[in-house]
């Protein structure tokens, strides 16, 4: 499951490096639903399948908000850059602040001074950035309005995430101010639980370290 403003070129780096050992399947997040609603979506969509979910930022979120709500389709969750819980209030605010502009007819402008901040090193990194701007011109407008609208009223998963028995990794930058590092801390699912951080602050992991993020995968994927 991809992020905000997020497409399957989100997987570009990364997948090349898993299709041999993986089918990789590509949910996309359909727009104008809740969590709620958008976790019945993906209930009906996969039937009586049981999947190993990966999530990416609110696709992180999403993940666990349907593993949570629907244990029996989900052997096992890989959640990148982001923790399961309330959005940071500087993060809420933003997006308040995009929805207005957008609303008075001020439109998507999304400059890549505000994508550098997404990664740990962005100079070292000017194709990634791009890609990411490539992205945000293709979701568009529409897609921004219907995430921030509907998908940025959330709770603390926690407590239902402790209830689960899958195995569970979660992968993030020790300095991404997008993740709640210290919200791990309320997991208590001992064997089952994996918290991988890495250095730096970027939030673009699939793109900016899709070796170590690779490497990871394939580790969770063999506790299962």
């Amino acid at each position: 499951m991809p992020g905000t403003l997020c497409n399957k070129l989100l997987w570009s780096a990364l997948s090349p490096l898993l299709e041999n050992g993986f089918e990789l399947i590509y949910l996309t997040i359909p727009t104008g639903k809740s969590m709620d609603e958008l976790a019945d979506f993906y209930n009906d969509t996969l039937g009586d399948d049981k999947i190993n979910l990966i999530g990416f930022s609110l696709g992180g979120y999403i993940a666990t908000y349907f593993a949570a709500k629907f244990p029996k389709h989900v052997r096992a969750l890989f959640i990148i850059a982001n923790s399961s819980t309330l959005l940071p209030s500087f993060e809420i605010k933003k997006r308040e602040a995009a929805v207005k502009f957008i609303a008075k007819g001020g439109g998507l402008k999304l400059k890549e001074q505000q994508v550098n901040r997404l990664f740990d090193k962005p100079a070292d990194n000017k194709q990634q950035v791009d890609l990411v701007m490539q992205m945000i011109r293709q979701q568009g407008e529409s897609e921004l309005l219907s995430q921030y609208q509907h998908t940025s009223d959330r709770k603390d998963l926690a407590e239902q995430l402790n209830t689960l028995s899958i195995p569970m990794w979660f992968y993030y930058s020790e300095h991404d101010p997008l993740v709640n590092a210290s919200w791990f801390k309320q997991l208590h699912l001992k064997k089952q639980l994996t918290i991988s951080s890495t250095t730096g602050r970027g939030h673009m992991l699939p793109l900016e370290k899709p070796a170590e993020l690779a490497n990871h995968i394939i580790t969770w994927a063999g506790t299962y």
